[in-house]
């Protein structure tokens, strides 16, 4: 049985006490008291800080009382002479995460200055609101009814009437992955006017944070605060501590409880930020002039949990994915798990763009601005969700994509995805290498992002070429698998060299591959499907020659490669010429020149942008020149000149009557000349012949000349 002495503990004014929580034992009542009557007439703030009681006065005494709240032992302060009860069920005025304030005397702003001087107790000034005062009943604050400003009316001589107390408690939950100990985040709560209602609101263990407020709020803004450079959570993506760079915020509306009372529920990640943002607020948190109305702030949470696919943004607490309750992969998919897994796409999102975690949240918010209507919204979100999950499935360097199935999310509405087991590890290996080496695959410059119809294409594509390769040697290929392993979707799943439809190749590479399995070829990775590949395109584009010397010294090169395909050749002398082949794959290419000895190389190019390996063949001019035209005429010199055609770039010879030479070199239209004999020339014969790159000599042209400066044609 209690002894129910009335205990009356002493305490020294300008310090601090503490009243330890095992004199406390078996009273019912106890008194605090300055044996100076320093404090009789001194300002004072009452405070909860866990389980213990603290008293805070003017001049910086401190009085603590261990584990008041779960003892039995009443307690009073007796100040000018009186005690003033502070009844056990007493109700605070408010509370910041396990803090809360029950009472005052003196002024509000008395009060408030107590507290911001205090230690520890700065977060729960705002509580002190002229508005949630002033709502508090009749006779709250006056100095000596401390209990007052708790909602119980105390009469002197300790008796007491109760009164309610309208309350409105916010509670929610930051969540962009697991929160760290010593992160330095808080939260401030405001209404949705913009005024100030808690500062500093702490965050608990698991990021959940809670305050209660005198007075009714129907809608209330949240600003996250990071108060320090250090790690605040486990990024998803990666797994790695991280410090959250973005500002994140959150808009809610109030539900009414059946006591009068009101509850706010709040949660705080990069979804609600998105919602904020487009509710009005700014990027950096800041709340527009004359606040934001409560229909703004309900439809931009409709419209963005209807975009993402959630059933309600604050309703609904999400699950991290490392949280152990986490588990997406047995077949029930909750509200919370659907909430954790696009919170993990976000992540994703955030690595995709080097660590930006703003840079999605504003393109998500400006998406949802700019859409014409809620269907596109919704596809246009799901298109960006889906390039996070591809990010955290296959391009995750962290090694956490096993801790969600994000491939199988509701919010993406992809099917035909590979069972997973219980520890994520997937049940259909064959198919998630193919997807895995997809993602993988080097950027190659494209920055379009895949959408999530892409998506289900890649996953389709996968899923058919391993149906394919399971098929018997003399089994037919059903129809819908042909129509699933078409150029697109192959291409979709990562392989090159197959678009633009038709492709050449597409018939003999799905032969090919139905047959692997038989022969022991790999086909569980893109890299091997595009090995088979390349085979098949080699064998169809490499081009086929046959060199032909024509009798003006150019050679004509011919032959088959696939049908369409741009043959290119390069001559011995260097020049190229091309050709496209015809609708049966034939080719011709005839040079400009004439071609001495050399290498011709061949090589075909497909509308694909396949490119053969080039073909060389030598190639050995046994052609001679043909004999060259001739003119002759005698100059005012009295000089004999010979021009006239021989094979372009041969060297033409002209042997004069008196038996000396002189040359010249055929231009590339085959004209040389004129080619001047150094002396006059007698009458007689002059022979001329030309010479090619190969040293072949073509036959002689006999030109009589007679000295008569008339000209004489051979």
């Amino acid at each position: 049985m209690l002894d129910n002495r009335y205990v009356r503990f002493v305490i020294e004014t300008g310090k601090s006490s503490t009243v330890a929580a095992s004199e406390l034992a078996g009273l019912d009542r106890f008194t605090i008291a300055a044996e100076d009557g320093a404090l009789d007439s001194m300002a004072y703030v009452v405070v909860r800080d866990g389980d213990d009681l603290v008293m805070l006065f003017a001049d910086g005494t401190r009085v603590v009382i261990e584990d008041y709240f779960t003892s039995t032992a009443s307690f009073a302060f007796d100040g000018l002479g009186q005690a003033v009860e502070l009844p056990l069920d007493a109700q605070p005025i408010g509370t910041v995460g396990d803090k809360a304030l029950y009472a005052f005397s003196g002024d509000i702003d008395g009060a408030r200055t107590i507290l911001l001087e205090s230690r520890g107790f700065t977060a729960l000034e705002p509580l002190l609101d002229d508005a949630a005062i002033a709502a508090l009943p009749a006779g709250a604050g006056l100095p000596l009814m401390l209990p007052l400003a708790l909602g119980a009316l105390v009469a002197a001589g300790g008796g007491s009437t109760a009164a309610a107390v309208i309350q409105t408690t916010i509670k929610g939950i930051f969540l962009a992955g697991p929160i760290i100990d010593g992160n330095g985040l808080s939260v401030d709560i405001f209404d949705n006017k913009g005024n100030l209602l808690a500062r500093d609101v702490p965050l608990n263990e698991d990021g959940s944070f809670s305050v209660t407020l005198v007075g009714t709020y129907t809608s209330v803004i949240a600003i996250l605060r990071d108060g320090n450079e250090a790690a605040d959570y486990r990024d998803e993506a990666t797994g790695l501590p991280r410090d959250l760079t973005a500002q994140l915020m959150s808009v809610g509306t109030g539900q009414p409880q059946g006591d009068g009372n009101t509850l706010v529920s709040l949660n705080i990640n990069p979804i609600t930020t998105i919602a904020a943002r487009n509710a009005g607020l700014g990027q950096d948190g800041t709340i527009p002039e004359g606040g934001v109305s409560d229909e703004q702030i309900s439809d931009a949470n409709k419209a963005t949990a209807d975009a993402f696919g959630l059933s309600d943004l604050n309703q609904v607490a999400p699950l991290d994915i490392f949280n152990e309750s986490f588990n997406d992969t047995d077949g029930d998919v909750t509200e919370s798990e659907k909430y954790g897994q696009i919170l993990a796409m976000m992540s994703g999102l955030d690595q995709k763009n080097n660590g930006d975690q703003q840079a999605a949240i504003e393109q998500l918010a400006a998406t949802l601005r700019n859409a014409n209507d809620a269907d596109t919204a919704q596809q246009q979100v799901k298109d960006s969700l889906t390039e996070g999950a591809v990010e955290f499935e296959f391009k995750n360097t962290g090694n956490t994509e096993n801790e969600a199935n994000l491939l199988s999310s509701p919010a993406l509405g992809i099917v035909n995805t590979p069972e997973v087991n219980e520890e994520g590890a997937s049940q259909a290996p064959a198919v998630t290498a193919l997807l895995d080496d997809l993602a993988s695959q080097p950027d190659d410059g494209d920055d379009t992002p895949i959408t999530a119809a892409q998506l289900q294409q890649a996953v389709d594509a996968a899923n058919a070429v391993q149906q394919l390769v399971a098929l018997g040697a003399e089994d037919a290929v059903p129809a819908a698998l042909s129509e699933t392993l078409s150029e697109e979707n192959l291409e979709l799943l990562g392989l090159t060299g197959l678009t633009p439809a038709p492709s050449p190749y597409l018939a003999e590479f799905l032969s090919v591959l139905k047959a692997a399995a038989d022969d022991g070829s790999a086909t569980d990775t893109v890299a091997e499907l595009q090995s088979l590949l390349d085979e098949v395109i080699a064998a169809g584009l490499t081009p086929t020659q046959n060199i032909a010397p024509n009798s003006d010294g150019t050679i004509t090169v011919a032959g088959e490669t696939v049908p369409g395909a741009t043959v290119t050749v390069i001559f011995p002398d260097g020049t190229s010429g091309s050709a496209t082949a015809d609708e049966n794959g034939a080719y011709s290419v005839t040079s400009a020149a004439p071609q001495g000895d050399g290498d011709v190389v061949v090589f075909s190019t497909d509308g694909a942008g396949n490119t053969s390996e080039p073909i060389v063949e030598a190639y050995e001019d046994t052609t001679a020149p043909a004999a060259p035209t001739a003119n002759d005429n005698t100059n005012a010199d009295g000089l004999m000149e010979v021009s006239g055609q021989a094979e372009a770039g041969s060297v033409v010879t002209v042997t004069f009557p008196d038996g000396t030479t002189g040359s010249a070199v055929a231009d590339a239209d085959g004209n040389y000349g004129p080619i001047t004999s150094a002396t006059p020339q007698p009458l007689g014969d002059a022979t001329i012949t030309a010479t090619d790159a190969s040293g072949l000599t073509s036959a002689e042209t006999v030109l009589g000349y007679d000295a008569d400066p008339s000209e004489d044609a051979t």
